[in-house]
């Protein structure tokens, strides 16, 4: 998983400063990561994934980290965890936002870190959105009081593939004002995170397909494997690749009009590649 540079970000406001501090973990293949934001109007650089071999490009991605929405240009940090403030006393809020058995969830934890008060009172929202679409807000919980260490969730039921999102605001400590982010990547129907396996060599990873794919099945190749195998030991003759442990994925499946064609393939382990499988018989 691609992370992003760690970014401290101080505000200074009347009699208040925010204060951001980032942690890193590792996260499950469904959890979403934690993210913040301070302003959207700073543009994040496009990206790339790259053939490290002689830096041919191969696969695009969307400009964004692998638990980001298409079209973000905020300035967000993976696994963020804000912490507020004050002269009496410090609270630590973090959010989340994943799936799981259909559903997708938003949460927020705040936690009493120093001192012997907090209060507050938070609101949180879960939001879901196609490919190329807006996002589009589908549960809340608002005004919720913070007396005492909380977690409080949200969650919707999934029907279709989305991206998803959580965004938390509110006061906690008092005057201290949190606006919170959290993406979930793309989730199927049953709420699994789209994988983000690297191809053996390469380190490729397959893109992340569109939200809105029909269903167009295309006939099998049975040379597909050997055409992709020739294609890639003529491509990198230096790999050295033992072909008995890998198999040959089609990135977009033929059942949604995925080709034969090399490009549309991808050497996985069989562990890899059944988790894209699974992931594509709910999507």
């Amino acid at each position: 998983m691609k992370i992003g540079k760690i970014t401290t970000v101080v505000i200074a406001l009347v009699l208040v400063t925010y204060q951001s501090v980032f942690a890193y973990s590792t996260s499950n293949n469904q959890l979403g990561q934690s993210l913040l934001s301070f302003s959207n109007d700073n543009h994040i650089d496009s990206e790339i994934w790259s053939d490290k071999a002689d830096q041919e490009i191969i696969v695009k991605s969307d400009g964004i980290s692998s638990d980001e929405e298409p079209g973000q240009t905020t300035p967000v940090q993976k696994n963020a965890k804000l912490n507020t403030k004050t002269a009496q006393s410090t609270a630590s809020v973090t959010a989340s936002c994943y799936g799981n058995k259909g559903n997708a969830y938003g949460q927020v934890k705040i936690t009493l870190v120093s001192g012997n008060k907090l209060t507050g009172k938070v609101n949180i929202y879960l939001y879901n959105k196609t490919t190329n679409g807006k996002w589009k807000q589908v549960a809340k919980k608002t005004k919720v009081q913070i007396t005492k260490n909380t977690t409080v969730k949200v969650s919707a039921s999934i029907s279709q593939t989305r991206y998803w999102r959580v965004k938390i605001t509110g006061k906690v400590l008092e005057t201290e004002i949190i606006s919170l982010y959290a993406y979930s990547g793309l989730l199927n129907k049953q709420g699994v995170k789209y994988p983000s396996h690297k191809e053996i060599y390469t380190g490729r990873i397959p893109e992340k397909p569109s939200t809105s794919l029909k269903k167009n099945q295309k006939p099998r190749d049975p040379s597909f494997r050997s055409n992709y195998i020739s294609w890639f030991e003529k491509k990198y003759p230096k790999a050295n690749v033992n072909w008995g442990n890998y198999e040959i994925h089609h990135i977009r499946p033929l059942l949604y009009g995925g080709s034969n064609d090399v490009s549309n393939g991808i050497a996985l382990t069989k562990s890899q590649h059944n988790d894209y499988t699974s992931w594509w018989k709910n999507y």
